[in-house]
């Protein structure tokens, strides 16, 4: 029986919730650089510092590392 807390994507809740900001962040702050970037030829450093706030970067390093010690995809 699969479990009522798990989408069909294999995320549990505050995964699910993790992936849906991220998306509205992508969508609303970062996708509309993209063609200046391209005209510029430069990454939108500058940009990517949001995603830090989500605890993205360093979320599947082990805790003793300092990280979050989070997975990408709960396993079976």
């Amino acid at each position: 029986m699969a479990d009522p807390m798990v989408d069909v994507d294999g995320l549990d809740s505050d995964q699910q919730l993790l992936r849906d900001n991220i998306r509205r962040y992508l969508k609303e702050k970062i996708a509309p650089r993209i063609p200046q970037a391209e005209r510029d030829k430069q990454f939108p450093h500058e940009a990517m510092t949001g995603l830090i706030d989500f605890g993205y970067f360093g979320g599947i390093l082990p805790e003793a590392d300092g990280a979050l010690d989070w997975t990408t995809r709960r396993g079976p």
